[in-house]
């Protein structure tokens, strides 16, 4: 295993409203209530609000605030056009000094989902997500690197761009539920979770796939690559404890991330649709991924021991 920063063992939950059409809801963000940890103090955090989804962010991060509520609305548009139903995401932009005042679990450089439709993710890169994800990839020069940023370092903007990459399967995780892509197995909304994200980028930005493969190999790889754990071990709130645990839950989005691959190579853009008709005729379940993906029995016997 390799080894990361210490995380903190305190869960923060944070609250998202709806009001308006479901078509063109606009998101309310609220402050959390009663918390044993420092809170979203009222006048600390601006809001910018799309038709579907907003972003809440800390003075000086507004740029950032700015991409990140266009690749939510893109997310939101894409999941609720899937659904039928609105899929509504709130972002949370906060630095490395908010997140440890607020004593997040997980690690910093890396987004946590705090509610079906909320994610809480760093409002900047700096030396050390920079250094957590080279070491993580074992890579001296990161992927998906998009150039000087207005502020910071290319390699901070890239750093940025990987938790992007994550922040859209965690945003996945909330279209999952809705569209009822979940089964009594728990790595069936997984799966459905990094499907929706890796079709949505292959219809957006197709540019990227490779790359992002590339992340969620290396993150699997490092971290034992095939049978380092059996699929009764994932819990999806594997970030919330001790380092092992943030591993092992790393290493669960590049097994998942490799599944979605699968599905994604057999049904290309179809894929969520076709899902979705599973779910309807109540074969979305282990025998029935089965039976439409062939590829997905070889997948379950190589990844897992």
């Amino acid at each position: 295993m390799l080894p990361l920063a210490a995380s903190c063992a305190a869960i923060v939950a944070l609250t998202a409203a709806l009001a308006g059409s479901p078509a063109s809801a606009q998101v309310q963000i609220l402050d959390p209530p009663d918390l044993e940890a420092a809170a979203f103090s009222d006048g600390e955090f601006l809001s910018l609000y799309g038709d579907r989804s907003a972003v809440g962010f800390q003075p000086g991060a507004l740029d950032r605030a700015h991409h990140f509520l266009r690749r939510l609305e893109v997310i939101t548009e894409a999941f609720n056009r899937w659904s039928g139903v609105a899929v509504p995401v709130v972002g949370y932009l906060v630095d490395r000094e908010k997140w440890n005042e607020m004593q997040m679990p997980g690690l910093y450089g890396i987004p946590l989902r705090t509610s079906a439709t909320a994610i809480v993710l760093p409002s900047r890169g700096d030396d050390e997500t920079v250094r957590m994800w080279r070491s993580i990839l074992g890579v001296e020069q990161l992927p998906l690197n998009p150039g000087e940023p207005l502020r910071g370092t290319s390699e901070e903007a890239a750093s940025l761009a990987i938790v992007d990459v994550l922040a859209q399967v965690e945003a996945a995780r909330a279209f999952a539920l809705q569209a009822e892509l979940v089964a009594d197995e728990e790595w069936i909304g997984e799966v459905a979770a990094h499907l929706a994200a890796r079709t949505l980028f292959a219809d957006v930005e197709p540019a990227k796939l490779g790359a992002i493969d590339f992340v969620y190999d290396r993150i699997y790889e490092r971290f034992g690559g095939e049978r380092q754990h059996a699929l009764a071990e994932f819990r999806a709130d594997g970030l919330v404890g001790e380092v092992a645990d943030a591993e092992t839950w790393l290493w669960f989005q590049g097994a998942f991330a490799r599944a979605a691959r699968v599905l994604h190579e057999q049904r290309g853009r179809k894929s969520v649709k076709h899902l979705k008709k599973l779910s309807e005729r109540g074969r979305l379940d282990g025998a029935g991924l089965r039976d439409a993906y062939p590829g997905l029995a070889a997948w379950l016997d190589s990844a897992f021991r």
